[in-house]
């Protein structure tokens, strides 16, 4: 058999290897949060519904508070991009409800341009409506109204009453008035008052209220929300390369940082409140989006006009021959 001594020689030996392997475990969860906190990566925490009194609601909870876009590429799919957000091991606590205007919830993980972690929340709509965004702290919320508060239409029941009554009342109203005119003194007739002359044309044109008229919009991208606080101002640009699709190319030379928080507007008028706020300008050649700074395109515009002039000044010589009669 074998001896007390061996035994608790065993058992000591064991109680060092777990205690060990509990100081790892440790020093890892350790280093892995120094450097989620080290590298400014926020964590996805939970994705939850609720169906409130007018509206479905989905909560998405990060462990910071987080810049994010969203945005409605599909009348059906909205999509809510996180940024420096990490998506692993979130609390997955969306239930599908006949009332809840969104009907299922994806969640996952991508690189933007420039190496920023993003966490892609994909939400697929029952119908073709716009939600709303709101954000409190570290939570986001999405909403739209319910799928069973919509506006009943009239039934036929009460719109065959409303039509059958209506001759009714025309016609008591029409008794009524008779009656009145019976009742009343006669009433010597009233004179002639000539009509005025038709005023002419231009008259009759000043005379007329002016209703002014909106001028038609210049911005027709898909609607988009931003919420930026001290976000790298290249970041953000390369952001709306993803969002639209284009070829952007950024001038070396821009810098700084964005604040901003926009809901609901059109993701080209969006880039370009961001351009006009950072003294940005840009031009197209073919598929390419080039932004620089204003002053830079002002520069090439002035290289442009010279370089025009100068070969407008610099032209063939040509000689003519003609014949001159005295």
């Amino acid at each position: 058999m074998e001896s007390t001594s061996t035994r608790r020689l065993h058992m000591y030996r064991h109680t060092t290897v777990l205690v060990f392997c509990a100081a790892l475990a440790a020093a890892g969860a350790a280093s892995l949060a120094a450097s989620g906190a080290a590298t400014g990566v926020a964590t996805l925490k939970k994705i939850a519904s609720r169906v409130e009194s007018r509206a479905g609601v989905v909560a998405i909870e990060a462990s910071d508070p987080v810049a994010y876009v969203a945005a409605q590429p599909d009348p059906r799919l909205f999509v809510i991009e996180l940024r420096d957000v990490s998506a692993r091991g979130f609390a997955d606590n969306f239930k599908p409800d006949p009332r809840h205007p969104f009907s299922a919830v994806e969640v996952e993980s991508a690189i933007a341009a420039d190496g920023a972690m993003l966490a892609r929340v994909r939400m697929t709509l029952t119908e073709a409506v716009r939600p709303r965004v709101r954000s409190a702290r570290n939570v986001i919320y999405v909403e739209a109204d319910r799928l069973d508060r919509k506006p009943a239409a009239p039934s036929p029941a009460s719109q065959a009453t409303a039509t059958q009554g209506a001759p009714a009342r025309a016609a008591s109203e029409q008794v009524a008035t008779l009656m009145a005119q019976a009742q009343a003194p006669p009433q010597a007739p009233a004179p002639q008052v000539p009509a005025p002359a038709p005023a002419p044309q231009a008259l009759q044109a000043l005379q007329a209220p002016q209703v002014p008229q909106a001028p038609p919009s210049r911005f027709t991208g898909f609607p988009v929300s931003l919420d930026f606080q001290g976000a790298d101002l290249r970041a953000v640009l390369r952001t709306f390369a993803e969002i639209s699709g284009l070829n952007i190319v950024i001038d070396p030379s821009i810098q700084g940082t964005v604040d901003v928080a926009l809901r609901d507007v059109p993701w080209d008028q969006a880039l370009d409140i961001i351009l006009r706020a950072n003294r940005l300008g840009y031009t197209v050649e073919g598929t390419i989006v080039r932004i620089v700074p204003l002053t830079v395109l002002a520069s090439e515009q002035a290289e442009r006009q010279k370089l025009a002039e100068a070969q407008a000044l610099a032209g063939e010589l040509q000689t003519f021959t003609r014949t001159l009669s005295y």
